[in-house]
């Protein structure tokens, strides 16, 4: 994964933050959970009455009937009070946890298709997926925060009115907890930064072999990507086990704390009730203590999982601050709308908007640069009237593939500007859609579905489009050979066919869709000589469309009406097939080459 970005807000802000965005379901979880921890304060005087009515020292002159049904009644409002609790922090967390993945989602899909996301599609979901889980289990626990120190402060008070010795007994161990806790607060969070580190590593490491699972196997390099997995696996458990260490030796000195507590709290009690002191100190007064101690040593061990709860939460927060690429981490906690209790919205949005068909599109100046290479394309004009079948051509690295995807909005544009009918495209990646465009990339993305379901992808295809589209694309021939026609399994990522197929598949997925332009990088790098042939003279028969097509294939070539040049970045000549031969040298130099593609000097 990416480095973070400097953070524009903090951990503290984020989750001031998404407290802030449904307020009044937030106060509510509050509330309830304050009641929950306030309850339990009743019924420990309840049985400190009980017990001192059996010892003769009752205060409260209720009769042990009246007792009894007090507590159980107390019992009750216990239930109900969680009850209401759960009911209020369940739609919280949940509304939480999908605010996080809304918006990184929702930036995700504003950036540009090439650069959505660093790493593995894998990890990712397990950022958003886990890491948000994470955020969500630190709101929900911050909920109990008031209640407790509210409990805690009306507790200590009552103790300190009986006994100012045995109240402090009770409350040190929790005050030595925190302050352990917080001195382990920097290897809480180093030990889990490394661990995520490590499950990353991991992740990114099975998506690269899954993805070259065929160029592992022609190199025979099974064996050494085996031990760089179990290099990867053993860091990371070293990793895991540290972690899981810290963590596990913090949750023992808090339970161990409290047991020593509570030994001191007995053998002082002890001692005053031997001494003969039963006036000042009852047997009720006993009962409160140790019925006050279960709740003060749960809120020991509590404070001490938020604590490393928010350094896990931190943790979690730069993660996904590094699935922005660069943005604010303000954009974690934007407030939108989440229509939960609704029915969604179409499944594609409606941004396509109005435009008149395609009558001519332009390029002023489109400079697009990668920049961690400085490669690119600069100061690109050029223009492409309908009805144009146009080949952008050029030797390896000359910026072919960049330019198609800066002009479709994959890539961001440095510079430049594209026009539509000579309005201005103010976002490629939204306008360069179906029915304005459709668009095949170099490398297919199939699925792991039907040959038919791949190229529908869920759009509303009529039969007789889809028997059109895979004549169009040449693979008829392919299907009347497969057992069960449209409804093979490719399998992931279309490994059952070949690349010839799976480049054609893709096609008849583009062709499926009517639109102005259709533009293909690439397309026929895997295919023979005769159903290339095949599949650019198909192209005659869809009428009033525009071609712009990236190869070096000489069908191609053949078949444009113009070809656009390219040389290092720069549009190095324009013209027909018969012209740049007689006119250029580098023409000449790819056209001689067997392939079509000449080699670099």
């Amino acid at each position: 994964m990416t480095a973070t970005s400097p953070r524009s807000l903090s951990t503290a802000q984020l989750i001031w933050r998404l407290m802030g965005y449904r307020p009044w379901l937030y106060s509510g979880n509050v509330l309830a959970w304050s009641t929950v921890h306030m309850v339990p304060l009743l019924p420990g005087l309840l049985n400190r009455e009980f017990f001192n009515t059996l010892t003769g020292n009752a205060t409260m002159g209720l009769s042990l009937n009246t007792l009894l049904l007090g507590t159980f009644a107390l019992a009750c409002l216990t239930a109900i009070t969680e009850l209401l609790g759960a009911l209020v922090d369940i739609p919280h967390r949940f509304v939480t946890g999908h605010l996080l993945r809304r918006n990184v989602f929702g930036h995700i899909f504003t950036r540009p298709g090439a650069r959505a996301i660093e790493g593995s599609v894998g990890d990712v979901f397990n950022i958003i997926r886990d890491d948000a889980r994470t955020v969500e289990d630190l709101l929900s626990w911050v909920c109990d925060v008031s209640g407790q120190i509210l409990f805690s402060i009306v507790a200590l008070i009552i103790l300190l009115s009986i006994n100012a010795r045995m109240a402090l007994l009770v409350f040190v161990p929790m005050i030595l907890v925190v302050w352990v806790a917080q001195r382990a607060n920097d290897r809480i969070y180093r030990a889990n930064e490394v661990k995520r580190n490590a499950d990353a590593s991991v992740s990114d490491a099975l998506n690269e072999m899954f993805e070259g699972v065929l160029g592992v196997k022609v190199a025979g390099g099974e064996a050494r990507l085996v031990r760089r997995l179990a290099a990867l696996s053993e860091t990371r458990k070293r990793a895991a086990v540290r972690a899981s260490i810290l963590n596990s030796l913090l949750q023992s000195l808090f339970g161990n704390t409290v047991q020593v507590g509570t030994g001191l709290l007995l053998l002082v009690a002890a001692s005053l009730m031997q001494a003969g002191t039963s006036a000042s100190f009852t047997v009720g007064d006993f009962a409160l203590f140790v019925y006050y101690l279960g709740f003060v040593s749960n809120l020991t061990v509590f404070w001490g999982r938020l604590i490393v709860t928010v350094q896990q939460s931190s943790v979690a927060l730069d993660r996904m601050d590094g699935l922005l690429q660069g943005a604010p981490n303000s954009v974690l906690v934007r407030y939108r709308p989440l229509p939960l209790r609704h029915a969604l919205a179409a499944a594609v949005p409606d941004y396509i908007g109005e435009s008149a068909p395609l009558a001519h599109l332009e390029t002023r100046k489109l400079t697009c640069v990668h920049p961690s290479t400085g490669q690119g394309v600069r100061d690109i004009n050029l223009t492409i009237r309908r009805g144009e079948y146009v080949v952008i051509t050029g030797r390896i690295g000359s910026g072919k593939s960049t330019l198609v995807r800066a002009m479709l909005g994959l890539l961001p544009l440095t510079a430049g500007e594209i026009l539509w009918n000579d309005k201005p495209v103010g976002d490629p990646a939204t306008f360069f859609v179906p029915p304005r465009c459709a668009y095949t990339p170099q490398t297919p993305r199939l699925f792991s579905q039907s040959l038919e379901d791949n190229i529908r992808l869920g759009a509303a295809v009529s039969d007789e489009k889809l028997r059109s589209a895979v004549r169009q694309a040449v693979l008829e021939d392919d299907l009347a050979g497969m057992e069960h026609g449209l409804t093979t399994r490719v399998g992931v990522r279309g490994v059952k066919l070949s690349g010839g197929q799976q480049q054609r598949a893709a096609a008849a997925r583009m062709f499926a869709r009517s639109a102005d332009l259709y533009v293909f990088d690439d397309l026929s790098s895997a295919l023979d000589v005769l159903t290339e042939q095949r599949l650019w003279q198909r192209l005659g028969d869809l009428q009033g469309a525009t071609f712009l097509v990236v190869s070096h294939r000489r069908a191609a070539l053949q078949r444009a009406d113009r070809i656009i040049l390219l040389k290092d970045g720069m549009l190095h000549a324009e013209g027909t097939l018969s012209e740049l031969l007689a006119q250029n040298d580098e023409m000449r130099a790819i056209w001689r080459t067997e392939d079509g593609e000449a080699n670099n000097p």
